[in-house]
């Protein structure tokens, strides 16, 4: 009986060659911050019951300032948004 027939080597470097290129695609880093979000602006934390607490520890939004907000005037009458990069009226319309 003959071992490792043609048929059998073609699909065990088949297995292989999937299984290398499996292996690459997990070992190969992606970056995932491609973008920043903007913080939410808390600033404050609260316990369970709703009163104020101080956020040293909490693990809460209000104890992290990542990514503020951050607007500039730009001296026309509009605002421009610089972690997106959006532009719009500095007006409030009613």
């Amino acid at each position: 009986m003959k071992r490792g027939t043609k048929g059998s080597r073609i699909v065990r470097k088949r297995f292989f060659a999937v299984f290398y290129c499996l292996l690459l695609y997990l070992l190969i880093p992606i970056k995932v911050d491609a973008f920043k979000l903007p913080d939410t602006g808390q600033t404050k934390c609260y316990n369970t019951a709703g009163g104020e607490i101080p956020c040293a520890g909490t693990g809460q939004d209000g104890e992290y300032n990542i990514s503020p907000l951050s607007y500039t005037d730009n001296g026309d009458g509009t605002v421009t948004d610089s972690i997106p990069a959006l532009c719009g009226s500095s007006r409030l319309t009613t």
